[in-house]
């Protein structure tokens, strides 16, 4: 039976399904590598972060990667290694731009898109945001689009992901992800 790794298929650039469907990314080659050296078969289950998890949970997968956090805590048990670490910026219009934001500036805000059960969305409820600035989605890609079209910001994601969007939309000359003080999270492997 071989290992069935499951991973979000919009974590870029961590784990991504190509233009042709195939799954890419820093997750996905390190697997990979750490199965071929290990002669251990497996596959490769790219799907919704949410599936991923209740594969997890309802053992119909073996490994994943997950923010090292007690809210993922019922998914699965977490490895003691840190794979990587992890910032967090804000998609801003590059006129915009500024030093890091602080979590005070961010309470001036009356809008922060943040992406649904992630770590920005957990923080921000738990230091008292209200969940009336808070705006929950599900597609981070489709919203910074939204946001680009509009020429808005404040998106509120893992830095490496804005940049990735950003770069693969070609939307530098217009946005930048400015530093959030958020503390940093940390990615570790997951098993069911």
């Amino acid at each position: 039976h071989p290992l069935i790794y499951v991973d979000s298929w919009a974590k870029w650039p961590y784990a991504f399904l190509s233009e042709d469907g195939v799954p890419k990314g820093f997750n996905v080659d390190l697997v990979a590598e750490m199965m071929r050296r290990l002669r251990i078969p497996y596959q490769v289950r790219l799907c919704n972060q949410e599936s991923a998890h209740e594969e997890l949970r309802n053992d119909s997968a073996d490994l994943s990667f997950g923010a090292a956090a007690d809210y993922n805590a019922p998914f699965g048990r977490f490895g003691r290694v840190t794979v990587c670490h992890y910032t967090y910026g804000m998609l801003v219009p590059r006129a915009d731009s500024t030093g890091t934001i602080s979590v005070s500036q961010l309470r001036g805000r009356k809008n922060i898109i943040v992406s649904n059960s992630s770590r920005p969305h957990h923080y921000l409820r738990k230091v008292g945001f209200p969940d009336s600035v808070l705006t929950v989605v599900t597609d981070m890609e489709m919203e910074i689009l939204r946001e680009a079209t509009e020429g808005t910001g404040g998106a509120l994601w893992n830095s490496m992901m804005l940049k990735w969007v950003i770069n693969k939309y070609r939307l530098g000359d217009r946005f930048v992800v400015v530093p959030v003080d958020i503390p940093y999270g940390e990615y570790r492997f997951m098993s069911g």
